[in-house]
């Protein structure tokens, strides 16, 4: 009984915080992604392997209320490998 209360309050907290999150003028906001992806494949004698890295962090600032003007920049790294074998 004590979890689901507890469990209550920390929902609400968190539903109360989030009505109040608001963009005001002159806030700055910042965030990104990072992205991994690797693949290794075996199909009989070819071989096809590829991984990728990403990187896209954000900025943006608030002109107004509710209104953000911004940059996003990506960055990737891609590497390729393509076997090819043939049997006569």
């Amino acid at each position: 009984m004590k979890r689901k209360i507890l469990l209550a309050i920390a929902v609400s907290i968190f539903l109360i915080e989030g009505l109040n999150a608001q963009i005001e003028k002159k806030d700055w906001l910042l965030g990104g992604s990072l992205g991994i992806n690797i693949n290794n494949g075996n199909n009989g004698n070819n071989g096809n392997s590829n991984s990728n890295t990403s990187i896209a962090p954000h900025i943006a600032y608030a002109l107004g209320r509710n209104s953000v003007i911004g940059l996003n920049f990506n960055f990737a790294i891609i590497k390729m490998r393509t076997i090819f074998t043939t049997c006569l």
